[in-house]
């Protein structure tokens, strides 16, 4: 007993170095997560002064919301976009310069500069490329006698054109968890796959793939679940518009909560969208686990 009390003597000091963290952690976190739990089963709107509990009644008006579900499909097909792009153009990239050549420094820095940009200066950026009038990436097409394209203004291109600004924006991520973790690989399990006469598809399907299965799935549901939070990109190039045509389930809740006013509401959509993310990460954590290292 002495020997424990002493420990916790020893003990206290370090409790008290880390607890502002826990206490600033609980602060900006849990308890916003906690109090976005209360408000989505009260009637809370900015627009009127009272407001009332009214159990499920946000829930089942999310369930029964046409808008929010095709606001939803629309997320979804962000999100397979987002995922087959960042995660295979990432994975081709790492394995390009995981092999040591000439100039990968300076690759992997082109790569690493989009995503340290602010969204703010992207945004602008790609504003200005993007535009149907006098936009850059036009200008260049009627070099060759093509175009104008409304990128951003025809339904059928905007979301195509959101995933492909996004992509620029947001590779670096998928990029350096999955170059990191070939970096970790031995060498010696390459050149023993060679001795046995494993080709270079073969070494990458029975040895890359299954030691860096984790951090693939550690991505694929980082990327995942971004995609159902994004807002600042689509909200700054299109609004969700045209016609809602890129309005994400992210954008939907901003605007039922702060354009509408009606904070219950919103409130209840996050909860909805924070569900479905913890779904699909379990779905992604047992479909791609492995149950050994090779």
């Amino acid at each position: 007993m002495e020997h424990k009390s002493t420990g916790l003597r020893r003990g206290w000091p370090y409790i008290l170095m880390i607890l502002p963290t826990f206490l600033l952690l609980g602060a900006v976190t849990f308890y916003p997560a906690f109090y976005n739990i209360w408000l989505s089963f009260r009637n809370e709107s900015l627009r009127t002064i009272t407001s009332s509990f009214v159990g499920l009644a946000n829930y089942r008006r999310v369930l029964s919301d046409p808008f929010f579900w095709g606001a939803l499909g629309r997320t979804l097909i962000y999100m397979a976009g987002s995922l087959v792009l960042r995660v295979v153009l990432g994975l081709a990239l790492a394995l390009l310069l995981n092999i040591p050549q000439r100039g990968r420094s300076v690759v992997r820095t082109a790569i690493l500069l989009p995503w340290v940009l602010s969204e703010v200066i992207v945004t602008a950026m790609w504003l200005w490329i993007l535009d149907h009038r006098t936009g850059l990436l036009n200008a260049l097409f009627a070099t060759v006698k093509l175009g104008p394209y409304g990128w951003l203004v025809y339904p059928g291109m905007a979301m195509g054109t959101i995933i492909m600004v996004s992509l620029w924006k947001n590779l670096a991520f998928s990029f350096l968890l999955l170059f990191a973790a070939l970096q970790q690989i031995p060498v010696d399990l390459y050149d023993s796959g060679k001795i046995d006469g494993c080709s270079s598809a073969g070494l990458i399907r029975h040895i890359t793939l299954p030691l860096i299965r984790p951090t693939l799935t550690i991505v694929t549901i980082m990327v995942s679940i971004s995609a159902f939070g994004q807002f600042s990109l689509v909200y700054s190039l299109t609004g969700g518009g045209p016609l809602r045509s890129t309005e994400l389930v992210g954008l939907y809740m901003y605007q039922q909560a702060f354009t509408f006013l009606d904070i219950g509401y919103g409130s209840a959509i996050a909860m909805v969208i924070f569900l479905i993310n913890i779904a699909l990460s379990l779905v992604y954590y047992y479909a791609l686990r492995s149950e050994s290292l090779y």
